[in-house]
């Protein structure tokens, strides 16, 4: 549980009474209740904008991502009472290597770590364990003089590298716990009544998506060539014959008194629905036709 003294962005203070943050978190930081988290305020590697993560204070090697979770109207049941505020905050693990990669990638010449880091608009960079960070950086980047400088410069061919293989990996992980990697709101229990298995490139495509939402654009390009993998066509999911499936065919079911056929205009065009239009469609599944009560029974 983060309370508001540790995450002061999320919620705003309040006298009245101490509001909680419901999160989730690794176990092991909640078995440790000894552990803090120190709120962070860094820039997220692909967009440079702000972004908030959490570090435990025991533990400063890693560091997690905290994605807000927020759908308006909701509230928490937290034992015998009831939490107003219903966001959620997710913990991720970030790779720290890859945190500071846009840094990295600017810096022209090489440089210490504590240099290449000073950034006035994110002084939180300076509480990173750059210990830690030297021991990533020094998988894919130039590490030169003495270790103890941590100087790294920038090496294009061995971040690639470094990234085609987080890729093949997290696409192994995700075929191996069946991770459902299509387009659209198919769900696992669809895919596996279809007999279906996405395809091996759609695993790795699945993965270098997620990367490449850690990553600046033009590497993520590069990564995508390099792995013959294009970035925007969706995965096909393929029979157990290696047959690529079409999409299955669906009865036609409507009611006689279609509320939906208000959400095409006269142009046959198909207009965005409003909340009350989309209301109207859904009460009118499965009900009866009003002229059926008027019917000689």
């Amino acid at each position: 549980m983060v309370k508001e003294n540790d995450c002061r962005t999320f919620l705003p203070k309040t006298e009245k009474k101490e509001k909680k943050i419901v999160s989730i978190l690794p176990e092991y930081l909640l078995e440790d209740t000894s552990c803090d988290l120190i709120v962070l305020r860094l820039p997220h590697p692909r967009t440079k904008e702000s972004r908030l993560f959490l570090m435990p204070d025991k533990k400063s090697d890693t560091i997690f991502e905290a994605n807000c979770i927020n759908d308006g109207s909701r509230s928490w049941f937290i034992n015998e009472t009831v939490e107003e505020n219903g966001k959620l905050v997710v913990a991720t693990e970030m790779d720290l290597g890859l945190l500071v990669l846009p840094y990295i990638m600017e810096s022209k010449k090489i440089s210490p770590l504590e240099h290449i880091l000073m950034d006035d608009g994110f002084p939180d960079l300076m509480k990173l364990n750059q210990d830690r960070i030297a021991v990533r950086l020094a998988i894919f980047c130039d590490q030169k003089g003495d270790k103890s400088l941590n100087a790294f410069k920038y090496n294009e061919e061995k971040t690639i590298e470094y990234l085609k293989k987080k890729a093949k990996k997290l696409a192994q992980h995700l075929r191996k716990e069946n991770i459902n990697v299509s387009h659209g709101s198919k769900s696992s229990n669809y895919i596996s009544n279809q007999n279906g298995t996405a395809s091996e490139e759609a695993h790795l495509r699945y993965a270098l998506g997620i990367i490449s939402e850690y990553i600046v654009p033009e590497l993520s390009e590069k990564l995508h060539s390099t792995l013959g993998v294009a970035p925007d066509e969706p995965p096909l999911l393929e029979d157990v014959n290696g047959d690529s499936e079409p999409n299955s065919k669906r009865i036609k079911v409507q009611p006689i008194e279609d509320y939906s056929s208000a959400l095409t205009n006269s142009n046959g065009k198909v207009k965005t629905p409003t909340a009350k239009e989309k209301s109207l469609a859904t009460a009118a599944k499965g009900s009866k036709s009003i002229t059926s009560f008027f019917k000689k029974k």
